[in-house]
């Protein structure tokens, strides 16, 4: 999507369309791999891998904004784990998309949503993620002051025990990706 096919578009409402601060597709990947026999083992995971994507408008009027926020994910997830009575193996994927509002320095609150949350102990699974995100906001603006808008997209990938591997990646080839596309601002009274 391009600044120009926006330009004469009208929102529901007359909303206003955002586009992303940086229009760019990213590439996001997050992988694990098992190792020992996965029963005692104390397995510290490092925080999951994020991107933030960044949307920026001044209202025009004071009061409640209805905000939509969109964009897409293309990617794919595998997990490998074979457990059995003697040993504890185990592989998790998981993908989750946040928003969040920010006016005069202040967040206004983050609202959460899963998009996948998988995870078993015998399992060998490869899926294509195809993801279409949009996420609603209410919250008031004051008009005439910069608003930002995150909508921050978390992946993570966990393996236990010899063998088992995961993966979540959206950065593989060409046709893997998150990109985000706009926001429409709509105001409410």
């Amino acid at each position: 999507m391009d600044r120009a096919d926006l330009d004469d578009m009208k929102g529901e409402g007359d909303g206003l369309w955002v586009l992303p601060f940086d229009p760019n597709e990213l590439k996001l990947k997050r992988t694990s791999t098992g190792s020992g026999w996965g029963c005692v083992e104390a397995v510290a995971s490092p925080p999951p891998t994020t991107a933030v994507m960044w949307f920026m408008f001044v209202p025009d009027q004071t009061g409640s904004w209805w905000l939509d926020v969109y964009a897409e994910a293309h990617g794919f997830y595998v997990l490998r784990a074979d457990d059995r009575w003697y040993n504890c193996k185990n592989a998790r994927a998981s993908v989750g998309v946040s928003v969040d509002v920010n006016q005069y320095d202040y967040w206004h609150g983050e609202q959460q949503t899963q998009l996948l949350d998988r995870e078993d102990d015998n399992i060998s699974l490869y899926e294509l993620l195809d993801l279409p995100i949009g996420l609603a906001y209410s919250t008031p603006l004051r008009a005439g002051d910069p608003v930002c808008v995150a909508l921050t997209l978390t992946i993570d990938a966990f393996a236990l025990g010899s063998g088992s591997f995961a993966e979540v990646s959206f950065a593989d080839g060409t046709g893997n990706y998150v990109k985000p596309y706009g926001l429409l601002a709509q105001f409410q009274g």
